[in-house]
């Protein structure tokens, strides 16, 4: 492995749990060479999800995008290591959620309505409301309409602005004290979100280890 092939202690610790997840909503094959879905995963950070993901589900072509510099070098570095190569992975290429969608990369743009899955792990409490509010607006614009599309998203969340355990409170303060924009979200208040920007409705919630949960949000008709 190159040396600028980053990892987390994090991500390799829960990327088995969160496939866990992703495995009951895709559907099962093994076609490598000719992949029946797409996914989009956002903020892939430095590719431990990536890497996994694209060897657990070969049936399932990978758009990787990524805003941080640092990060795209540590994909690459990845993408790069496998022999033979990934051939279900596409990019890395650069998303930045707070740019608008005139500047999403062309692989996303022309994806629009075709997504069968958008991934994101450990986004929403780490980045701007703005973003959030982008996230749900950019996932209902690729993801396949009338249910066939799903947004996975994954990390600590409150409920009904019940916070637990204490050590997801502390991590609450922690955040907020790194940045005023950060937190960690409510489900309720990112229902609302969901539903005003982007026509989607939260199917289910999978507890996870380590106090997250996995937030499955699927596509309402057009």
């Amino acid at each position: 492995m190159s040396s600028a092939a980053l990892t987390s202690p994090s991500a390799e610790r829960n990327k088995g749990a969160i496939g866990d997840v992703l495995a009951k909503y895709i559907p099962e094959g093994s076609n490598e060479t000719e992949p029946t879905l797409v996914g989009l995963e956002i903020a892939a950070g430095y590719g431990s999800h990536m890497m996994y993901n694209s060897e657990r589900f070969p049936q399932v072509n990978w758009i990787i995008t990524e805003k941080d510099p640092n990060c795209i070098n540590s994909l690459l570095a990845h993408i790069n290591s496998t022999c033979p190569s990934r051939a279900n992975i596409k990019g890395p290429f650069t998303l930045d959620l707070s740019a608008g969608n005139e500047d999403w990369p062309h692989e996303v743009k022309r994806m629009e309505g075709n997504l069968d899955l958008v991934l994101s792990i450990n986004l929403l409490h780490i980045t701007a409301w703005e973003n959030v509010r982008s996230l749900f607006a950019l996932a209902s614009k690729v993801l396949k309409p009338n249910g066939h599309g799903k947004l996975f998203t994954y990390g600590p969340f409150a409920f009904q602005g019940s916070l637990v355990p204490e050590s997801n409170v502390e991590f609450d303060k922690y955040l907020r004290l790194n940045n005023s924009e950060w937190g960690i979200r409510d489900v309720v208040e990112l229902e609302k979100e969901a539903s005003r920007e982007g026509n989607m409705s939260l199917i289910a919630v999978h507890d996870m280890p380590a106090n997250n949960k996995v937030l499955v949000w699927a596509t309402s008709p057009p």
